[in-house]
């Protein structure tokens, strides 16, 4: 009986002390990873947990709706076709091809709202003052384009809201071409590297029908 007894004693012994040394590793482990890797565990705090679901939904908006236009009792989706002669009637910015067309874009529309660029790559951008040859956007359009995304509103004669800026890249992206928009995105998005700015990217496919390219939509938030 006294042997059973001590067998069973060192028995539990030995599993309170697996178990103690099980409880060590995994907090270790939990230790290293917390340490080694910073950027999942603060990515998205303090203010860009704000940000996050505003440039999701933008981005889910720009590749999944094709935007729309409504004029008395005359509607459609080709807003892109009023932008420049006729924008009060421009109800909803969007690149999709159409409503069942997720994550297709129309180029045309692309090419209305954005800046475009022709290297040796074919790519555009979107910001306040964003500029290349004769096309610039100039700060009525930018503000005019947040607010039909759902940025920014008008308080007392004030516009206020979110800022954002976007690019449209090529998944074979010329070597050339990408630094030029990192450096042009650096140049637009304030404190690019900050972590209160949220970026957003979204896979899509553009391009005439038998030759559409695979890009990425990239939307910064702030």
């Amino acid at each position: 009986m006294f042997k059973n007894k001590i067998l069973s004693d060192e028995s539990a012994q030995v599993i309170s002390l697996d178990f103690a040394t099980a409880a060590v590793i995994f907090m270790l482990a939990v230790t290293v990873v917390y340490q080694e890797l910073p950027d999942l565990v603060e990515s998205y705090t303090g203010e860009s947990t704000k940000v996050y679901p505003v440039a999701d939904r933008l981005g889910e908006t720009l590749v999944k709706n094709p935007g729309y236009w409504v004029d008395g009792g005359n509607s459609g989706t080709d807003w892109e076709t009023n932008w420049s002669t006729n924008r009060p009637i421009v109800k909803a910015l969007g690149f999709a091809s159409s409503p069942l067309e997720h994550n297709k874009l129309n180029q045309s529309k692309a090419d209305t709202l954005m800046v475009r660029f022709e290297v040796d790559s074919t790519w555009w951008e979107f910001g306040d003052e964003v500029t290349n040859g004769s096309k610039t956007i100039d700060s009525a359009t930018y503000n005019d384009a947040a607010e039909l995304l759902g940025l920014k509103g008008n308080n007392g004669g004030s516009i206020v809201g979110y800022d954002f800026y976007m690019q449209i890249r090529p998944i074979d992206f010329n070597t050339t071409d990408e630094a030029t928009a990192e450096t042009n995105a650096g140049a637009s998005v304030p404190s690019y590297t900050s972590s209160g700015i949220v970026l957003i990217e979204r896979m899509v496919i553009m391009g005439q029908v038998g030759a559409e390219e695979h890009h990425k939509v990239m939307v910064w938030v702030w």
